[in-house]
């Protein structure tokens, strides 16, 4: 499961250079020898500084659909490097020279963050800079994912009826 969730991890901050790509890699010429979470999330952040998934709930009133700040639990960015990191533990082999990995207690870990993660991606914005924001939404019973471009609307993001 740890290489699951390192990989899925990945998709998500690379995800949002989808347009782009050749600003980050103008930045980083070497991005594709990236493995450290703190440096990709920074690297990625120099060249789209909100490019992290905000998640929101939506909300609809007789001005429209609104999408409002999820109070639910997700993967922060914190959580990111912290589990990126800690699925890296697990794909090498222990160090002599550190302490002893409690293996249950990282798999319940793996698990909370990747239902985290689910968390975040099933309801979230990504800005595309000079594109946009994409709006993601996931039907869980079906995981089909609803995605529409959208611009932000007086500070707030409105899709209109």
């Amino acid at each position: 499961m740890a290489l699951q969730l390192r990989s899925a991890l990945e998709c998500l901050a690379y995800a949002t250079l989808a347009t782009n790509r050749s600003a980050y890699l103008a930045a980083r010429p070497d991005g594709d020898k990236d493995w450290h979470a703190r440096r990709i999330l920074r690297d990625i952040e120099a060249v789209n500084p909100n490019f992290y998934p905000w998640p929101f709930t939506i909300r609809m009133d007789a001005t429209g659909t609104h999408l409002d700040d999820a109070d639910n639990h997700h993967l922060t960015r914190d959580l990111f490097v912290e589990a990126y990191e800690s699925a890296g533990e697990l794909l090498h082999a222990p160090s002599p020279f550190r302490p002893e990995i409690d293996y249950r207690a990282k798999a319940v870990l793996l698990e909370k963050w990747a239902k985290l993660a689910t968390t975040l991606l099933l309801n979230h914005v990504v800005e595309l800079p000079g594109h946009g924001f994409v709006i993601a939404n996931v039907e869980p019973k079906t995981a089909i994912c609803n995605a529409q471009l959208a611009e932000p609307l007086e500070g707030s993001y409105v899709i209109k009826r």
